[in-house]
């Protein structure tokens, strides 16, 4: 189990995509390292314990990681021979992934197939969820975010606080517009800020030096209070 479908955040974005009626999401993000994958995780992992089924693709031939987060081997599939039917595998009740496919077939680059396999994805399953590159990274290999984007119902944003610039920010929305993505919301992924409680402690140790008991007292009731070390 994903531990990041317990989290509320994760049941405030399911509300508002797949716990709403909506079957195909794609996740991308401008850089690599963002947070696309545990997000894509996460909403399979609240859609199946809904008792509805899911299919998780791997779009990202830059830096694929279902088959590393699943433990199951990647294979050469491509869209217009159907190939993909053989490698989707089922992990658990209601969650299916494909990994990223080993082969760079064009056909991945057109818009009009990918339209259609993704609906046919429709029908077979409750709900689609595709971790999607990075729209910024620059690779011959590799699969442009925005088509995928394109040709789903809908498109969360993935940006890590205090590390994707906003010119970065904006170049790949701007991609997703010149695709008409309908990009219904960002996820802000705050990994990297500190919590409540680190920033008291470091202000508290300001004082050290002339009051360190109360110091010591202070930083230890910061420690055990469940609601000051939650995530900003």
């Amino acid at each position: 189990m994903n531990p990041f479908s317990d989290f509320l955040e994760i049941e405030h974005i399911y509300s508002q995509t797949l716990g709403k009626g909506i079957k195909s999401v794609a996740v991308a993000a401008a850089n690599p390292g963002e947070g696309c994958s545990t997000l894509a995780c996460a909403l399979a992992d609240r859609h199946q314990r809904s008792g509805r089924s899911t299919l998780l693709v791997d779009m990202n031939l830059y830096r694929p990681s279902m088959d590393r987060r699943y433990n199951l081997p990647r294979a050469n599939w491509d869209l217009s021979a159907q190939t993909f039917s053989r490698a989707i595998m089922n992990v658990s009740p209601g969650i299916n992934v494909l990994t990223a496919s080993k082969n760079s077939a064009m056909d991945f680059r057109r818009s009009d197939l990918l339209q259609e396999v993704i609906r046919q994805w429709e029908q077979e399953f409750d709900a689609i969820v595709i971790d999607t590159s990075p729209l910024n990274a620059i690779n011959r290999n590799n699969v442009q975010a925005e088509l995928f984007c394109s040709r789903v119902e809908a498109t969360l944003m993935v940006v890590r606080s205090g590390l994707t610039t906003e010119a970065e920010l904006l170049n790949a929305y701007g991609k997703l517009q010149r695709q008409n993505a309908n990009v219904i919301g960002v996820v802000m992924n705050d990994i990297d800020c500190p919590t409540l409680s680190e920033e008291l402690v470091r202000e508290a140790r300001r004082v050290e030096k002339w009051l360190p008991a109360l110091t010591s007292w202070l930083v230890s009731k910061v420690r055990q209070s469940h609601f000051l070390n939650l995530p900003v």
